[in-house]
């Protein structure tokens, strides 16, 4: 059986990363929370946005344990890195073009986050999703 501190020393910089991240978004979403709540109801509605994330982080992190434990997760090395681009260049390919309609057709103009409330908010919803 494996134990929890075995798991964390083990893999510590994996959990180190995804703590370090999660402390981030977490203050992302504090900040935001207090300055502009409104833009957080067009999304969530009324649930707390601080509940959500700190809900979210911890899952994520019984998540990483359990599938670290499992032997389920697999940290990939610099070797597999261009294999890892390869696989992601198609759904770059995406991007300029989804950029491209939202400008010329418009599509839901008051579902965009304006600047500067988009640094904080697009992070902190796409940890959410």
């Amino acid at each position: 059986m494996v134990h929890f501190k075995d798991l964390i020393s083990k893999d510590r910089l994996q959990f180190q990363i995804y703590i370090g991240l999660s402390i981030i978004i977490f203050t992302f979403t504090v900040i935001l929370y207090f300055s502009a709540e409104q833009i957080f109801k067009k999304f969530i509605g009324s649930i707390n946005p601080l509940i959500v994330c700190s809900i979210i982080i911890i899952a994520g992190f019984i998540l990483l344990s359990f599938q670290y434990s499992k032997g389920w997760f697999v940290t990939y090395k610099t070797n597999n890195f261009k294999k890892g681009w390869r696989a992601a260049l198609p759904a770059l390919l995406f991007v300029p073009v989804s950029i491209l309609v939202d400008i010329q057709v418009g599509i839901w103009k008051d579902l965009n986050v304006m600047f500067p409330e988009s640094l904080l908010f697009y992070p902190s919803i796409g940890f959410v999703v």
